[in-house]
């Protein structure tokens, strides 16, 4: 990032969705949207393995472990599954029937971890179930605690790095729209703030020290303070895809559909 130089460029399988470095940047891991899964030596961008599922099956983001020994995934097939870094082989799974896990994440130190689950439709179903997030202890043995985040649906959901809050975006029946919510990690509603449909993804991300949230809205990317969510910085985009904060703290990385860019992370428009 100092340089801005390349560091290395592959093609290790088709419509890459997610991915992940390994706690010393050594490491990539990375999941397509077929559900097939890589990972790269950072420097060269060589293959080191490779995992395809027999089925569609892409479910949520694939993070790696605190000691970098496994990576953990979940899809849409309704599973968690523990992972060998070192051959993507399965070493544990937990199975939650009639569900999908649409989104992985951890806290920074990793012991903690949250997945999102979501009820799949069943035409004979009068009601479907609403959404909800459970947090597990690592290693992973048992779910910890479930909470209910209060929407109708649920498109992503993301633990904080350093602070008891989690994030999520999902449609809200009493706002009659999408929005941004802030939950503590023992499920009280901290802040919530409406959101445009954008059509371009619901990724959202948190800052290193857990203060700034940041989300995609229609035509911009949007910044809060957290947990309160009052607005800090909005970035312009015509088509905004997803985000991502640097540790320094100075810049944000932005993504959307024809380029990426940083920026300076300032209070204001932008």
């Amino acid at each position: 990032m100092q340089s801005r130089k390349r560091l290395s460029s592959s093609h290790p399988l088709s419509h890459p969705s997610h991915a992940d470095f390994s706690a010393d940047d050594r490491l990539l891991v990375i999941k397509s949207t077929w559900g097939e899964i890589a990972v790269l030596d950072t420097a060269s961008g060589e293959k080191l393995s490779s995992h395809r599922p027999r089925r569609h099956d892409e479910g949520g983001s694939i993070r790696f472990a605190p000691d970098d020994d496994f990576l953990v995934d979940g899809s849409w097939s309704g599973e968690i599954r523990v992972r060998r870094a070192s051959n993507l082989s399965a070493v544990k799974s937990f199975a939650f029937e009639g569900e999908m896990i649409n989104a992985v994440s951890r806290n920074e130190l990793g012991d903690l971890w949250l997945f999102a689950h979501t009820t799949k439709y069943k035409p004979e179903t009068a009601e479907t179930p609403r959404p909800y997030v459970s947090l597990w202890k690592w290693p992973l043995r048992a779910l910890q605690s479930t909470i209910n985040v209060g929407l109708r649906t649920m498109d992503k959901a993301i633990l904080a790095p350093t602070a008891p809050y989690i994030a999520v975006v999902g449609f809200c029946e009493k706002a009659n729209g999408r929005v941004l919510r802030i939950l503590s990690t023992d499920g009280a509603v901290l802040a919530s703030t409406p959101l445009a449909i954008a059509g371009t993804g619901s990724s959202t991300r948190w800052s290193h020290d857990s203060r700034l949230v940041g989300t995609v809205t229609k035509g911009k990317f949007v910044i809060y303070s957290a947990p309160d969510l009052t607005p800090y910085a909005t970035y312009s985009e015509e088509y905004p895809a997803d985000l991502a904060f640097l540790r320094s703290g100075l810049e944000v990385v932005l993504g959307s559909w024809s380029a990426g860019r940083t920026a300076p992370l300032v209070p204001g428009d932008a």
